[in-house]
């Protein structure tokens, strides 16, 4: 809190009460629950997974077209049941940050001859590095064909201008390019490329963008799997949703391309959306609407419902970490339990773009873990957030992979396992401070004291994995929450003693409380005096003035 002192220029004395301790009583106030105590400090999105979940079945995405279930893809990463791109229709679409549809390699979806791809895309953001691809059937292995780029590929242009591409191959590199259209970040675009025998076509929104005449004679991909959402030969991840792709054996001519959109974009069409596409005899058609009916984990942060995550794969939920083994949480509390092969739960764009930012969990891991395995990551352009490090038990976090010195950063504190600890990562401008509480009431801070850039969190989130080579957390989660404001360790540690329970009383941990600005304060200056405090919650603040309460005081700042 602030003043400004009226007539000196010594700084005053001051101090701080604590709860019943400021009042002398003999007996603490009752315990604050974990759930209230987290809601007190304002996180954005809270999740403590009360759903009722068990582990589906994989779900596939279904091949519609002529070549049937061979052609099936896998859910990697992905994000279901997100609106589709067809205007006036419940269907819905799949979602990407880094993961991707995977579908298994197939000469019969992979036409030697004139061809056509199409899917509609919805890109999160402006792409600004290498360029990105939300549907791909593309060759590539340096050390035997280094020059080889066999297949198609579909592109977000990055660095060369935010232009859509489409490039087709052979075993000396591309043989056309076709480059055109702009790309709007937030909207659904219509995209189709086209091989006719002698020239590369690129369609944006029905309408033919460019055309590019082949030097050299294409090639199809020979044995790499066709992705949705990526190119896996380069790692071209695509950032949004994705919808309706399909694969044709024959080049669709100008007017066919336009039906398909007009019909996307016609609420009133007069044929089903997915009707047209089989008249052409696609392959390949995936409408990307397996997870229409996905469930979703509650967020209880302050973002409300449009924060929700989504129970992916095998993830379900189970009773743990409840009383009264653990006073702060319900008898009746459920966690998040993950597999470590494929679950995860999905979390939207946040769009936090702050470098003040907290993520805190309760972690019960099943033994090591695969390196790297996330706890709580958001990859898009840069990659953020709290995992362990190679060695699969190092708590460790990275805040812009681009930046050597906070990439997969490791604090030196081993995470526990078979048993329930506490993790926090709280980033602020001039540094990030990695927390490790454990059910012993051990409590641990590792510091790297470097700047720390705004993020944005522009792509989907994860719970339970950094999406990058499937780096899965195996054992359960709970009680994960993400705030925009740079928690005290005193808040977190109050966190974890709020989970555990007893009758902890409240620590200083800066005392004197800090002021700010330090040195001599004069009465035209303002000032703060900031304390940090642990200790079993509720806690309550009274700041006093030479021996007398200051009404209204009571914040910890």
């Amino acid at each position: 809190m602030k003043h400004s002192v009226n007539n000196m220029t010594k700084p005053y004395l001051w101090a701080c009460a604590l709860g019943a301790l400021a009042l002398g009583a003999a007996v603490l106030p009752a315990q604050a629950d974990y759930k209230s105590t987290v809601l007190a400090d304002g996180p954005l999105a809270y999740y403590r997974f009360s759903e009722t979940v068990t582990m589906p079945v994989l779900s596939y995405a279904t091949n519609i077209g002529s070549v049937g279930p061979a052609a099936n893809g896998t859910f990697n990463g992905a994000f279901g049941g997100v609106p589709g791109a067809l205007v006036g229709n419940t269907n819905t679409a799949t979602t990407f940050g880094n993961g991707n549809v995977v579908i298994p390699y197939s000469a019969a979806i992979n036409p030697s001859g004139p061809f056509t791809v199409e899917c509609w895309a919805n890109p999160n953001e402006a792409n600004t590095g290498y360029p990105v691809s939300p549907f791909s059937s593309i060759f590539y292995n340096s050390s035997t064909a280094p020059n080889a780029r066999e297949g198609w590929v579909i592109y977000q242009n990055g660095a060369n201008g935010n232009t859509w591409a489409f490039r087709i191959g052979n075993s000396a590199g591309y043989s056309a390019i076709a480059t055109g259209g702009i790309v709007t970040d937030g909207q659904w675009q219509h995209l189709v490329g086209v091989y006719d025998g002698a020239n590369a076509l690129l369609y944006v929104n029905g309408v033919l963008c460019a055309t590019t005449a082949t030097s050299s004679a294409p090639a199809p991909n020979p044995s790499q799997e066709m992705d949705i959402g990526t190119a896996s030969a380069f790692g071209r991840w695509f950032g949004g949703g994705v919808d309706e792709a399909a694969v044709y054996p024959s080049a669709l001519s100008a007017a066919d391309i336009l039906a398909h959109y007009q019909n996307g974009t016609n609420a009133a069409r007069s044929v089903p959306y997915q009707q047209l596409v089989l008249n052409d005899n696609p392959l390949c058609y995936y409408r990307l609407d397996e997870f229409s009916n996905v469930q979703l984990a509650a967020n209880a942060g302050s973002m409300g419902s449009a924060a929700s995550g989504s129970y992916i794969y095998w993830s379900a939920t189970t009773a743990d970490l409840d009383s009264p083994t653990y006073p702060g949480f319900e008898t009746t509390n459920t966690v998040l339990e993950l597999s470590g092969t494929n679950g995860c739960v999905m979390l939207p764009a946040l769009d936090l773009n702050t470098n003040t930012v907290t993520i805190e969990s309760w972690v019960n891991l099943n033994g090591a873990q695969s390196p790297w395995a996330g706890f709580v990551y958001s990859r898009g352009t840069t990659a953020n957030g709290l995992h362990v490090d190679g060695d699969g038990q190092e708590l460790a976090y990275t805040w812009n992979n681009n930046n050597a010195d906070t990439y997969n950063w490791p604090s030196g504190l081993e995470v526990p396992t078979n048993e329930w600890a506490y993790v926090a990562l709280a980033i602020d401008p001039d540094e990030a401070r990695l927390f490790l509480g454990t059910v012993d009431g051990g409590w641990n801070v590792a510091t790297n004291a470097i700047p720390h850039d705004s993020e944005g969190f522009l792509v989907p989130a994860f719970i339970g994995q950094d999406p990058l080579g499937g780096r899965l957390i195996n054992g359960r989660m709970d009680e994960v929450a993400i705030y925009n404001q740079t928690l005290t360790e005193g808040q977190l540690h109050t966190h974890l003693l709020g989970g555990l329970g007893g009758t902890n009383p409240p620590v200083l941990l800066v005392d004197p409380p800090v002021l700010t600005p330090t040195g001599t304060i004069y009465s035209t200056t303002p000032f703060a005096i900031t304390a940090d405090v642990y200790g079993q919650p509720p806690l309550s603040f009274q700041w006093i003035k030479d021996g007398t309460v200051i009404p209204g005081a009571t914040m910890f700042t």
